[in-house]
């Protein structure tokens, strides 16, 4: 499975983001932060953020929203080393004619910047790092499309505890691999869908909510919310001029706020 036509559009947002950019981890990964320093903060949340990138606006007004709501410090590395589709393109869409006038190409950028065996050091790098830096508090992760793989890792005991999240999110996940993704899950997890997705159509979130439903019986809590009349990438790069889609693009920062707002001080 590759990403789909829906992963590379949406609308760029305005709005003036609060944060900075600071590095972290042994690598000094370029990070984008928002909140309270680590020993003020209520915990951290990591945000693996979709093709986009660190770059995107959208994303780092995200990245404030929540740390307004839950207290917490919160981080987004640039997992594309500088070259973010956003700026590999200088703002352009995939399918625009500057960006075919740059000779860019999809499969080479997932090629280079896979989700999983290419991206997964990284990510559990900058994962042990924030750990680190906010030791005794909670680590929730969140990821957006290209972001979900990571996420899902992290939320799993295939990683160590040093670089574990205690609470993960996604919302209109990409590529995941179903069912395995879901079951190797041993954190509480909130989830987002959306009604029209390439991604995740009916049938595959069928299998999510199949796969919820048994870790529900070994007392993982999880909840899959559905967003009807949205599409993929609502959550990050919805339409701000749309009324029904703003509202759902509120909604859904409301609802991982929330759950993170509980699960980082452990209520």
């Amino acid at each position: 499975m590759s990403l789909s036509p829906c992963c590379f559009k949406g609308h760029f947002h305005k709005g003036t983001a609060k944060g900075q950019i600071i590095e972290i981890g042994p690598d000094n990964r370029r990070t984008y932060v928002s909140g309270p320093e680590p020993a003020q903060a209520s915990g951290a949340i990591l945000i693996i953020a979709d093709v986009f990138g660190i770059s995107l606006n959208n994303t780092r007004i995200i990245a404030d929203n929540y740390a307004e709501k839950t207290g917490a410090r919160v981080y987004i590395p640039d997992f594309f080393d500088g070259r973010d589709l956003y700026t590999q393109l200088d703002g352009h869409s995939p399918g625009s004619p500057e960006a075919q006038a740059k000779g860019f190409k999809i499969q080479d950028f997932l090629a280079e910047f896979h989700p999983r065996d290419n991206s997964y050091p990284k990510i559990e790098s900058a994962a042990k790092a924030i750990k680190a830096l906010h030791s005794g508090k909670k680590l929730g992760v969140v990821g957006f499309c290209w972001g979900a793989p990571g996420t899902m890792r992290l939320g799993s005991d295939d990683v160590p505890a040093d670089t574990q999240a205690d609470a993960i999110a996604w919302a209109h996940p990409s590529l995941l691999e179903l069912p395995s993704d879901i079951s190797k899950l041993t954190k509480p997890g909130c989830f987002l869908a959306a009604e029209t997705d390439a991604q995740l159509p009916k049938e595959r979130r069928e299998i999510v909510e199949e796969e919820l439903c048994k870790l529900a019986k070994k007392g993982i809590y999880t909840t899959l919310r559905f967003f009807p009349g949205v599409e993929h990438g609502w959550a990050v790069r919805g339409d701000e001029n749309n009324e029904y889609t703003s509202r759902a693009m509120r909604d859904a920062q409301s609802t991982l706020a929330d759950f993170f707002a509980i699960e980082l001080r452990g209520q």
